[in-house]
């Protein structure tokens, strides 16, 4: 895929996280921080007009398709978003870090 035909963003502006020594876990957003975040969202699709978004984890996937929508369940399909974009959601490349064994990593 060419760098220059893709436009990354965060779906939820704000970064919450938890200290552990060093490091910076990230925090998963309440609704209402989600919510601040729309207009911001709206007006980038708007601007950039995607062809398709690929919603990389649950958060971004809630904040495109709706809340209760099923990562887990419906990754990889491709869904019209009531912003008139078409998404296809799937898991966040750092919960691959987090997978017990290769076999989960993989699912």
């Amino acid at each position: 895929m060419d760098p220059k035909n893709v436009y990354i963003t965060n779906a939820v502006k704000h970064f919450k996280f938890i200290e552990r020594g060093k490091r910076r876990i990230h925090a998963r957003p309440r609704v209402i921080e989600m919510r601040a975040c729309e207009p911001w969202l709206h007006a980038e699709l708007k601007a950039v007009r995607p062809a398709l978004v690929v919603a990389l984890g649950a958060r971004a996937t809630e904040a495109l398709l709706g809340k209760g929508f099923r990562v887990t369940v419906h990754r990889g399909k491709i869904f019209s978003s009531e912003l008139g974009v078409q998404v296809m959601p799937t898991v966040h490349p750092s919960s691959i870090l987090r997978s017990p064994d290769d076999e989960t990593a993989a699912s």
